[in-house]
């Protein structure tokens, strides 16, 4: 895999967006911090 997709880089510098045009290019994550938690709590527990 290519490091292109990996990371995406904007450059958000002199843009004046309203909070919607700044949600629209920001990617988010499909789950909720509280299900993400409960995913990796086992790997993390093996870890230690």
């Amino acid at each position: 895999m290519s490091q292109a997709n990996l990371v995406r880089t904007l450059d958000l510098r002199g843009k004046k967006l309203s909070k919607a045009g700044y949600q629209e290019l920001l990617p988010r994550a499909e789950m909720d911090i509280a299900s993400a938690l409960s995913e990796i709590e086992p790997i993390i527990e093996s870890v230690r």
